[in-house]
């Protein structure tokens, strides 16, 4: 009775039970950062219920032949109910959370051992020839979004169906607005909210819920309270889930969104940083397509250039790459020494802002030069792009605006995607904020980067250069010449100007008076060399 009751209620696969209170089970290993330090791995059943592992569960994208990824279906020899663990402790019982006598939820799996069974870039229907896979890309984007009512144990809802509806697809409720028209902005229309459906359900009280904050029991409950309301047929018509919790919640969630990394769920709070902030819905789905919170100076989500850290922006380019929706300029896609092929030379590109297009936008350097490239931690690889605060990146503060932005990620998981180490953290982080008209050296990298002017369309010309020992082997580059115009459409040459006289007395007027020439434009001044930072 003790395994079926336990299987009831994680409703995974039990394929053989081993002891009183161990089982096997299968499912799909899942992320959760659950933003206080100690983020969490989950198990998504074939029934779409979610389980957590207890802290402490290791292994997972060590880049080693034995570690599991998210995403991936692994096998687990699981022990159930954990004496001292509930919903309500579900870090276990301490001197501060007493499991209560009628919290029977049974909530934790201990991990005794885990099998991988596929990896997700072998599951069926995966195609890592196809450089669409695993990005958010041609996505059928059917959203529920269920507004949780808890008042009967206290905790009634703050939102209701039209607010939410507004929040997301904007004041007419077609898409063009709020959210919706934020993800057309950020993905260059290639992300689309294809149907939208808010609904206030009941769930049943649970201490798992109101004293725990236990997030998988809140989905477990809300999926339940709809399926009912709504009837099966249609909520299974969705293929994504959000559940906003009522604001007397959050005190015991501290946290203004959570996410499955992948998945199709997303948790919300209903003030705050919650479901009002745009950034924070946009930060949640794109977790649930794998990308984790960007970096700075070693913080996470310092990163202002991006909702994946705590910017009003859309994403940078080491996320819009990865998510399908931007390319690399010309030539620009994997800058090694086949392209910066001599030490002390430069190659130059111009890039449009970020906001602009998708279609040629960054520059992606993979230093093959370095000797740590070899290295599968120590290896970086460099995403180089504009940032203008204008459309989508209108919310862009000055410290980020008007800038050439360099974010580094890990290189093997870089080069694994999509057919390994799919949805591993690449740790992106953001080193570098280069002004207009400026030197930048990279001194970790051997490399030089040279901006030029921004121009009134929001352009600018990036060079790179790579050196071997010192960056005065890349002296700084001769501005471009422009093209050649066709004969027809050269200017004729001005006269040269007379030589101006040191005496004072007018000279005297020729007879009879010549024509008058118009006065020769001064020669161009030399553009100031650019500025030289180290760094």
């Amino acid at each position: 009775m003790r395994i079926g009751a336990a299987c009831l209620l994680l409703a995974l696969a039990v394929l053989s039970a081993v002891a009183v209170d161990t089982v096997t089970v299968i499912g799909e290993l899942k992320f959760v950062d659950t933003h206080d330090g100690n983020p969490r791995y989950a198990l998504y059943d074939f029934d779409g219920n979610v389980t957590p592992f207890a802290h402490g569960f290791t292994g997972v994208c060590d880049m080693s032949n034995t570690s599991v990824c998210p995403g991936d279906m692994i096998w687990s020899e699981c022990v159930l109910g954990r004496p001292g663990y509930c919903g309500a402790c579900p870090n276990g019982e301490s001197a501060t959370c007493t499991c209560p006598t009628e919290d029977g939820s049974i909530q934790v799996c201990t991990i005794n051992s885990v099998e991988l069974i596929y990896r997700t870039e072998y599951l069926p229907g995966f195609a890592p020839e196809d450089p669409q896979q695993r990005t958010a890309l041609n996505i059928n984007y059917r959203l529920l979004v269920m507004i949780l009512d808890y008042s009967a144990c206290g905790f009634a809802p703050s939102l209701d169906v039209d607010t939410v509806t507004k929040l997301y697809m904007g004041p007419n409720r077609d898409g063009n607005g709020g959210v919706a028209e934020k993800f057309k902005q950020c993905s260059y229309g290639k992300f689309n909210i294809r149907y939208f459906q808010a609904a206030v359900v009941k769930p049943a009280c649970s201490t798992a819920v109101t004293s725990g904050c236990s997030w998988w029991a809140i989905s477990s409950g809300a999926d339940a309270a709809a399926k009912a309301k709504l009837g099966l047929p249609f909520f299974s018509n969705f293929t994504y889930y959000a559940y906003v919790v009522p604001p007397g919640l959050q005190s015991v969630c501290p946290w203004a969104g959570l996410s499955l990394l992948p998945g199709k769920q997303t948790w919300l709070q209903s003030t705050g940083y919650g479901v009002p902030r745009w950034a924070t819905i946009m930060q949640g789905t794109i977790h649930n397509f794998g990308l984790y919170h960007s970096w700075r100076n070693g913080w996470e989500y310092e990163d202002y250039s991006t909702p994946m850290g705590r910017g009003d922006t859309c994403p940078n380019a080491a996320e819009i790459s990865r998510l399908g929706w931007a390319t690399a300029a010309a030539g620009g896609g994997e800058i090694n020494t086949g392209v910066l092929t001599a030490p002390g030379t430069y190659v130059t590109w111009t890039l449009p802002a970020t906001y602009i297009t998708g279609d040629n936008n960054y520059l992606r350097v993979v230093p093959n030069w370095m000797p740590t490239y070899g290295n599968n931690t120590l290896a970086k690889h460099l995403y180089i792009a504009l940032r203008v605060p204008k459309a989508g990146d209108v919310g862009m503060s000055s410290t980020y605006s008007n800038r050439v932005h360099i974010h580094e990620v890990n290189a093997t998981m870089d080069n694994g995607f999509p057919g390994s180490i799919t949805f591993c953290d690449r740790k992106i982080q953001i080193i570098n904020m280069i002004l207009p008209n400026t030197r930048q050296v990279l001194p970790g990298y051997n490399l030089v980067v040279s901006t030029g002017a921004l121009t009134s369309s929001d352009t600018i010309q990036v060079s790179l250069c790579r050196y071997e020992a010192f960056d005065s082997q890349c002296s700084p580059p001769s501005p471009p010449s422009p093209p050649p115009q066709s004969p027809s459409m050269r200017s004729p040459p001005f006269p040269k100007p007379l030589k101006p006289s040191r005496s004072s007395p007018k000279p005297p007027s020729p007879k009879p008076p010549p024509r008058k020439l118009p006065s020769p434009k001064p020669p161009p001044r030399k553009p100031p060399p650019p500025k030289r930072i180290i760094i």
